[in-house]
């Protein structure tokens, strides 16, 4: 974990192609979920 904290290593860079797809399917279900979340604000706010 040092090496990530000082610079010397990205977090990722040594993902296999399955621990790249699992993420990128992760964050793009996370990206979904915060627009729906939005919307709901939104909407509640709007009847306030």
């Amino acid at each position: 974990m040092n090496e990530y904290l000082a610079g010397e290593k990205l977090y990722g860079d040594d993902f296999s192609f399955e621990q790249i797809k699992n993420w990128y399917d992760q964050e793009a279900e996370g990206y979904a979920d915060l627009g729906s979340k939005n919307r709901h604000h939104l909407k509640h706010s709007k009847q306030n």
